[in-house]
């Protein structure tokens, strides 16, 4: 595996085939990461670390709700259609 540390030492990026830029070669596999995200381990002297303080801070924004939209920061079908019919891409370019 490829992998791309950041000045830490945690990992950014990883790449199984391929290649990531400025990256490394380590001896790890997806699993090693237990199902959570890279960015959660740190990686030194060949030795893969899960930070447990990231990965509460990580666990407790995952569980907090998303915000309820405010004022006019959602398209309804109807504009959004009619962006859709006069050739536009995205809604308000």
């Amino acid at each position: 595996m490829k992998i791309r540390l950041d000045e830490n030492n945690y990992i950014v990026a990883f790449a199984i085939v391929g290649d990531v830029e400025n990256s490394i070669e380590a001896d790890l596999s997806v699993e090693d990461f237990d199902n959570l995200p890279c960015f959660l381990y740190k990686f030194e002297n060949g030795i893969l670390t899960l930070d447990e303080e990231k990965k509460k801070q990580w666990e407790e924004e995952q569980n907090e709700p998303e915000p309820e939209p405010s004022g006019n920061d959602y398209v309804t079908y109807d504009e959004l259609a009619k962006a859709i019919k006069e050739g536009v891409n995205s809604y308000g370019i």
